[in-house]
């Protein structure tokens, strides 16, 4: 993959996972008291979360161009090194993607839970699996 195309998934991923977080915190961690018209809400979080879904495209589009250069390359080829952070990168990217635009879609409260679940907790491996695979990318 080219520099260009590696200083743009890496601020992308770090955009939409700093507004990711930053969400999840405002939105269940924040201690906000409760007004007079009922439950408090972080005066950041709509903030929060409409920078992630702005952002979470480039994310996507950056994931898109490194696939057939760096990740399908190094499968194809049996490339050994980070390899199990990096499957586990290519295989959770698909349902955090599905998921979060699902979650935008869905109009049935379950559903909403459903995909509120399956999109936080597959970003969070994610998350995890890119801070380790280019932790072990620096040790190189």
């Amino acid at each position: 993959m080219s520099r260009a195309e590696a200083l743009l998934h890496h601020a992308a991923a770090l955009l939409v996972g700093t507004t990711g977080l930053a969400y999840f915190w405002a939105l269940w961690l924040a201690q906000v008291p409760a007004d007079e018209f009922g439950l408090g809400i972080h005066p950041l979080q709509d903030d929060f979360q409409h920078l992630h879904i702005l952002a979470a495209p480039a994310l996507v589009f950056a994931s898109g161009l490194i696939w057939k250069r760096h990740a399908w390359k190094r499968i194809k080829n049996g490339h050994r090194e980070h390899r199990r952070t990096g499957i586990m990168l290519a295989a959770s990217l698909v349902p955090m993607i599905l998921s979060g635009y699902l979650l935008q879609v869905s109009v049935e409260e379950f559903w909403r839970e459903a995909w509120r679940w399956v999109h936080s907790g597959v970003s969070g491996l994610w998350i995890l699996a890119y801070g380790i695979h280019q932790l072990q990318r620096a040790r190189d």
